[in-house]
């Protein structure tokens, strides 16, 4: 049998109501320009204006990231730093793979979530 969730977790694919939260997710930040999932040459649809300012104007200072986690962990495990520093959120996991909401400027220090040790891949 098929490991959806290990594929969709492979290939970066957020998920409705896990990752993906209506009213709430920003589509940059969920990588859904690198899946084709959003036309930047096609106008007048909802959050447009949001959308291409992001992609043109900003860099994305959080989004999704496929993380290795050292031992299983709940979804919805808070990720902070060494230090103790917020740094994301865990979300869907399969084996020692996962999704992980992540602050991009605290992704290259050392990582953990609960017990886990969480490497950004």
């Amino acid at each position: 049998t098929t490991d959806w969730t290990a594929l969709r977790i492979q290939h970066s694919i957020p998920k409705t109501g896990a990752e993906l939260i209506p009213n709430e997710s920003y589509p940059l930040e969920l990588g859904l320009d690198a899946l084709h999932g959003i036309d930047f040459k096609k106008g007048c649809y909802v959050g447009q204006e949001v959308t291409a300012r992001m992609k043109h104007k900003t860099d994305l200072r959080k989004g999704l990231a496929r993380v290795q986690i050292s031992t299983p962990t709940p979804a919805g495990s808070e990720i902070t730093t060494e230090d103790g520093k917020a740094a994301g959120t865990l979300h869907s996991s399969s084996g020692n793979e996962a999704l992980a909401y992540l602050r991009f400027d605290r992704a290259d220090k050392p990582l953990r979530a609960g017990n886990a040790t969480v490497t950004p891949l």
